[in-house]
């Protein structure tokens, strides 16, 4: 995967920054402009934020816009700051439609080099940091379209905190489950040491590998409540604790973790005022004093059994409660 930076700062971008990202453009209308059936395909949500380049000078920007893929990540610049970051979801090349959106330039040119973009998060990465980071002089602002190599950009990716999202990133491109999985796996074995100080946090490396792999592309079931609900409110939860957990290879099984959801069963489960038994079922610890209220809320937990509890987890969840 790839990160992509571009400038906004001047009155133009800003403005089309305004119009088409901030306030999102509809499906419908994005639609009414297009023809290819793959793109079509891929347009699955009601509105998207839209950005494009022109070609620049000998096909510059072209070029490196020819590379972005779907699962990228992009930066936007203004104020000597990065300020919003988004996840590629699709590319085009659109005279009509970014001519449409956007007009031309001083030069006659159109940013007709489009993409869109998912999951807007705001973000404030002073230019020092990524100087800092990417060993550049203290002068350095962004003034044009920039982009990295894999390598690099996994770097910045990681080192800045911008590899946790809601829908599929490092598996945007699978089509199937096993590819899904197997995508994984592959990224977990390049983990060495799961903990590691980046240059912006101490972070568990391996964790959001482990959330997409039990998410869904946009909703995902909890474990414990079996209530389908949106990935924003869904973590991967540890079966057995994670600070208990020594051994590396463990850390990075895909069956450490279960989808539990955020609103209780996350807290439930970690506090222990719910258990799993070795049946499965979701119980109440009776070594717990349950308040009235949490007693009426567990309630909805009556004959359920937890999803995630089978062969290769139930060992986990005996580790748990040991």
């Amino acid at each position: 995967m790839k990160i992509h930076l571009f400038p906004c700062g001047s009155q133009i971008a800003r403005e089309h920054h305004r119009r088409t990202i901030e306030k999102k453009l509809d499906t419908s209308s994005i639609l009414s402009f297009m023809s290819d059936p793959e793109s079509l395909h891929l347009l699955t949500e009601e509105a998207y934020a839209c950005w494009g380049v022109t070609r620049g000078h000998a096909d510059r920007n072209l070029k490196k816009w020819s590379s972005m893929q779907r699962g990228d990540i992009c930066l936007m610049y203004r104020d000597k700051a990065f300020f919003s970051a988004g996840k590629v979801a699709n590319k085009f090349t659109n005279f009509e439609l970014a001519k449409h959106l956007w007009g031309e330039n001083e030069k006659g040119e159109v940013w007709e080099n489009m993409f869109l973009i998912d999951e807007i998060n705001d973000v404030h990465i002073p230019i020092e940091a990524f100087n800092k980071l990417m060993d550049y002089g203290e002068k350095f602002v962004l003034q044009g379209y920039m982009t990295y190599d894999d390598e690099v950009s996994e770097l910045i990716i990681e080192e800045l905190g911008l590899n946790v999202w809601d829908s599929p990133f490092y598996t945007a491109s699978c089509e199937t489950d096993s590819e899904k999985r197997d995508r994984i796996q592959s990224e977990l074995v390049r983990i060495e040491k799961t903990d590691s100080k980046s240059y912006a946090s101490k972070r568990r490396k391996e964790q959001q590998l482990l959330r997409e792999a039990v998410l869904g592309n946009s909703e995902t079931v909890c474990s414990l409540c079996h209530r389908k609900l949106p990935n924003e409110l869904i973590v991967a939860g540890h079966i057995w604790e994670r600070s208990k957990i020594k051994d590396e290879e463990i850390r990075k099984d895909l069956n450490i973790v279960m989808p539990v959801c955020k609103l209780g069963c996350d807290e439930l489960f970690e506090k222990e005022y719910l258990l799993v038994n070795d049946d499965g079922a979701i119980v109440p610890n009776t070594s717990r004093v349950l308040p009235a209220d949490l007693k009426d809320f567990s309630k909805i937990y009556a004959g359920k059994k937890c999803l995630h509890h089978n062969e290769k987890t139930e060992q986990y969840f005996k580790n748990r409660y040991r």
